[in-house]
């Protein structure tokens, strides 16, 4: 076992780093822009749509299969060292002007670094769901959720926090800095000479790489198999829209940029990051099926308390424990949802079928945030909260189907 462990501990090391890396544009997308924007005066809507800009995380599914082609698979790592060295290098480009003075070009420069961090996710998740054994997945979906929320932390909280005491350029400097080095984190990844000569011998034609993208496309639209991406669309819909409303009712309470990014560290990354390691071991506990439904639950649960921030902005230690529960919520859904959504993934085609599975959630983080601004702009904050309560609770009647929806994927996909 301490053997296992320890031939283990490169492996997960080596996928924190890059679950890491590409948390930090997601960050300042989500953490960094929403609290600038709305101190600019951007309307709810605006600040909504900035999450559209994450939209190669939703198209991603277009170009996934390439993470699975042969020729390239058995490329893998020295692919992810090329895309993450090109997503540092896009994340500098940030320095060139402030976002008052160019929402244009923060935009623009958000959308390409989004474009980089997802293609780049497509063959990371490939090579995590090759080379993770049945035992290590839990640790290994601890590592893939809690780096990349540390990550999301550091390029959203991080940037806030830093950037008010260093100055921006210097933090997006030292953010890109920390892109680069963690490319190395691909070193660590193996699969192993001998699948490596397999599948450099294995070769395919274009028009056979579209058949087999479209199969698998097809057979996990089955009816029989659908309510796994139901699921993994709605799991976290009702969450994601209560969430993105939370960071403008503070700014409009008056709080800084600074209060509020010094907050999302400490009690953001704690929660988060343990609400990660806690997903993990329920799910290697009690299984796919219950941890769902127990992580379902706790999201529901912790929407409840973000009703009551509007109005109550000044008390620092209720708005400190309410940030707490929900980012222990999303940390405790995302691991035990990628977990069971691995778990319903060949590993043949791992790139294709996990990145249609994930990229699912990744669009409902974009359609909560959108509704959770036209629902806040329409009526107010406290409705939106009220809205992501209700979805979030709906939800949970989608696992129904979950069990034997994810076996037959798993098995005719094959």
């Amino acid at each position: 076992m301490a053997d296992a462990s320890k031939s283990s501990f490169p492996k997960l090391t080596g996928l924190f780093a890059l679950y890491f890396a590409q948390g930090i544009p997601l960050g300042i997308a989500a953490e960094y822009l929403p609290v600038t924007l709305r101190q600019g005066h951007a309307s709810y809507s605006l600040v909504a749509a900035v999450s559209w800009l994450q939209l190669p995380w939703s198209l991603k599914v277009l170009w996934a299969r390439a993470g699975d082609v042969p020729a390239l698979r058995s490329r893998a790592r020295a692919i992810v060292m090329g895309i993450q060295l090109a997503l540092a290098s896009t994340i500098a480009l940030y320095t060139l002007r402030t976002l008052g003075e160019s929402r244009a070009l923060w935009f623009t420069v958000t959308a390409i670094a989004a474009l980089f961090a997802s293609t780049q996710d497509v063959f990371v998740d490939g090579l995590a769901v090759r080379t993770l054994t049945k035992e290590e997945r839990g640790l290994g979906n601890v590592a893939q959720v809690g780096a990349y929320r540390l990550g999301m932390v550091m390029g959203g909280a991080g940037l806030l926090t830093f950037g008010a005491s260093l100055g921006e350029r210097h933090a997006l400097v030292g953010l890109a800095a920390t892109i680069a080095l963690a490319s190395l984190g691909a070193l660590l990844v193996t699969e192993g000479k001998a699948t490596e000569r397999a599948e450099k011998a294995e070769k395919t034609t274009f028009r056979a790489e579209v058949d087999i993208a479209l199969h698998t496309f097809r057979g996990m639209w089955r009816p029989k198999v659908r309510a796994v991406l139901v699921v993994a669309f709605t799991y976290k819909l009702g969450l994601h829209m209560a969430a993105s409303l939370l960071k403008p009712v503070l700014v409009d309470g008056g709080w800084s940029k600074e209060r509020i990014g010094t907050l999302a560290v400490t009690v953001g990354t704690l929660a988060g990051v343990g609400g990660s390691v806690v997903g993990g071991l329920l799910q290697r506990r009690v299984g796919d099926v219950r941890a769902l439904v127990g992580a379902g639950i706790f999201q529901t649960v912790a929407c409840v308390p973000l009703l009551f921030v509007v109005g109550r902005t000044s008390e620092v230690g209720f708005v400190t424990c309410v940030m707490a529960i929900e980012h222990a919520a999303s940390g405790v859904g995302t691991t035990v949802l990628f977990a069971a959504l691995m778990g319903a993934t060949n590993p043949k085609s791992a790139s294709l079928e996990f990145t249609v599975l994930s990229t699912a959630n990744a669009l409902s983080l974009a359609a909560g945030g959108a509704l959770g601004g036209l629902v806040a702009d329409a009526a107010n904050a406290r409705v939106g909260f009220v809205a992501g309560s209700l979805l979030s609770l709906i939800a949970l009647f989608a696992l129904r189907g979950w069990a034997p929806a994810s076996k037959a994927l798993h098995d005719e996909t094959a």
